[in-house]
């Protein structure tokens, strides 16, 4: 799951806004222009860094550390889309600190996960891994079924680039069940899906790595998600070319390849292109 910017830049600003009444009149700004930057991230990465440091800065003129530290969030993943993880880390780091003093168990934790997101993309696995085992304990702990689901995503493709399909698999399964108990999230459902399919894959279980792909690429395709779908295409498509199915496997990269095309997502036609 290489292309998408998690849900929590959303949970974070969505945090900020509910927070008005309670912060100075001047915050305001910063909200509207971390809220822009989160807009603009998916099309215009490094205006929204500009806009998300602006945010950050005016949050500091007004010394509340809670805000700091929420903006100081939504910066961390802005710039782990342009793989400034130094960058990112830092802002982690001192949203880490502004915390110290605060009674946000959830944010705490949410700093937690990302930490171990930074960490596992600079391959620093051993460090990574402690935080996402404290973020999911944090979060289970406290029943926040659909903050657990999304760290449990990143943990499962941290045991995936450590070579242990098998731990990878009992944390998505663990994360599939929280369906059963009543979360309804189509979109983290498609991402378990994904997941899944990512690690049958790993497994060398081609016809169940297949399902999971075709299963994701439905929800995703049902949602509008064009970039998910792309995605879903290049992985059924490199499923096909392990079971030496290489005409249907073709058939799949192209779609891939015409879709990442049209969308500008140039890592996909990198990596699509490798597979033709």
């Amino acid at each position: 799951m290489v292309h998408r910017l998690p849900g929590i830049i959303a949970y974070c600003i969505l945090l900020c806004i509910c927070s008005r009444a309670q912060t100075p009149a001047g915050s305001n700004d910063a909200y509207a222009k971390a809220s822009r930057a989160f807009a603009l991230s998916f099309s215009n990465a490094d205006s929204a860094i500009v806009l998300a440091s602006d945010a950050l800065r005016l949050t500091k003129k007004n010394k509340n550390k809670y805000d700091i530290a929420r903006i100081d969030i939504t910066l961390a993943e802005i710039l782990m889309r342009q793989n400034r993880l130094s960058d990112a880390l830092n802002c982690l780091i001192e949203a880490n600190a502004a915390l110290s003093k605060q009674n946000d168990k959830d944010l705490q934790d949410i700093v937690n996960w990302k930490l171990g997101v930074v960490y596992k993309h600079s391959g620093d696995y051993a460090k990574a891994a402690p935080y996402f085992k404290k973020a999911i304990e944090g979060f289970a702990s406290r029943q926040n079924d659909s903050l657990y689901l999304d760290a449990g995503l990143s943990f499962s493709a941290l045991y995936r680039a450590i070579g242990q399909p098998d731990s990878s698999l009992l944390v998505l399964q663990k994360c599939g069940r929280l369906f059963v108990n009543g979360l309804n999230n189509n979109y983290q459902l498609a991402s378990v899906e994904e997941g899944l399919g990512e690690t049958y894959l790993d497994m060398k279980q081609w016809d169940t790595s297949l399902s999971h792909f075709k299963t994701s690429q439905a929800i995703f395709t049902q949602l509008g998600s064009a970039p998910d779908v792309a995605y879903q295409l290049f992985c059924i498509g490199r499923v096909l070319s392990r079971m030496k199915q290489y005409r249907k496997a073709e058939g799949y990269f192209f779609q891939a390849y015409e879709m990442s095309d049209s969308l500008k997502i140039y890592k996909y036609l990198f990596r699509t292109s490798y597979e033709l």
